[in-house]
């Protein structure tokens, strides 16, 4: 206790419940009292039921989300304890070794090593997600730094890495000095560095010779569609565009309606198809172009003014967002 104190570990309000459930008082007195010997054992002293302060109220709190720590004004639920007593309880962090598939390397509560490897097939279901947050200087870009060099030396996979800060820099001098080919681009104010947003439009006209644009038949693009293995290139292609157009605006982003973002897809196919004429690639110019004929074009009778307007301000909100030179 006081080497803790000394250390300055900080101590959390927090309560432990264990919800029984038996057929009978006699099998659930018999479980109550193995659960008390595991409990003594792993040195835990739990509350006697007689001096439980109020046990039916104790259970109703300690239901699943049920119990709301404003309403515990008095802490009768509560007691102070050391985080890392609750990190030793806590299930995330026990004694498990991992699948043996090295890939990432880590080691658990116990100082076994436990390994697995999110590119193994054995190891996975689907593409994986990971989270890893913490307070500054706690090594979230050092343990990613650790995980990706590992991955790097079992599987040589092609890493795109997007980050702000630089905390990989040293990682990319590192692996081009192992012989690894390495890109890095830095994107800031003055360095001249422009991304395609439309490299793929030429895919687009090659893979598509006809679309029909029916705005009853366009589906969410913003849905995860992790099962699809035939990449959307128009799909990527309006998401960067309706990106442009908005400036990333919320508000203006919900104002835009069906038949909007059959227009976008419209214009950027009239785009992609030009820029394939003239075997150059596409360029938000020719998008921004796009949307000026369509506002143009008299000729489509189907096309009211209100809508060939809206074509004319979207062109225009690509204008003012981005400068020429840009575009």
């Amino acid at each position: 206790m006081k080497e803790y104190q000394g250390n300055r570990h900080k101590l959390y309000r927090a309560g432990i419940t264990f919800l029984l459930r038996a057929g009978d008082l006699t099998a659930i007195n018999h479980k109550r009292v193995e659960l008390t010997n595991v409990l003594l054992g792993a040195g835990l002293q739990p509350v006697r039921p007689e001096f439980d302060v109020a046990p039916l109220n104790t259970y109703l709190r300690a239901l699943p989300m049920c119990f709301n720590p404003e309403t515990d004004k008095k802490h009768w639920y509560t007691r102070l304890t050391f985080v890392q007593h609750l990190a030793g309880l806590l299930p995330v962090t026990g004694r498990e070794t991992g699948t043996g598939n090295p890939g990432l390397s880590f080691f658990n509560r116990g100082g076994d090593l436990l390994t697995v490897d999110p590119l193994n097939k054995d190891d996975r279901s689907q593409n994986a997600h990971m989270l890893l947050f913490g307070p500054t200087g706690a090594g979230k870009s050092a343990t990613l730094c650790a995980a990706t060099t590992q991955l790097m030396a079992v599987h040589r996979p092609r890493l795109f890495i997007a980050e702000a800060g630089n905390s990989f820099g040293l990682q990319a001098d590192y692996f081009e000095s192992q012989g690894l080919t390495v890109n890095k681009i830095s994107i800031k104010p003055g360095s001249g560095v422009s991304l395609p947003l439309f490299s793929f439009a030429h895919k687009l006209i090659e893979e598509l010779s006809s679309l029909e644009l029916d705005e009853s038949e366009l589906r969410d693009i913003d849905a995860d569609d992790e099962d699809e293995d035939k990449r959307d290139y128009l799909g990527e292609m309006e998401i960067s565009a309706r990106m442009m157009i908005t400036g990333g605006d919320p508000k203006e982003e919900a104002e835009l309606k069906r038949a909007d973002r059959a227009m976008i897809r419209e214009a950027l196919l009239m785009a992609a198809q030009t820029a394939y004429d003239e075997q150059r690639q596409m360029l938000p110019s020719d998008l921004q172009n796009a949307l000026y004929d369509i506002g143009n074009d008299t000729s489509n009778e189907k096309r009211n003014p209100q809508r060939r307007a809206k074509a004319a301000e979207m062109a225009e909100a690509l204008g003012d967002v981005y400068p020429a030179w840009l575009l």
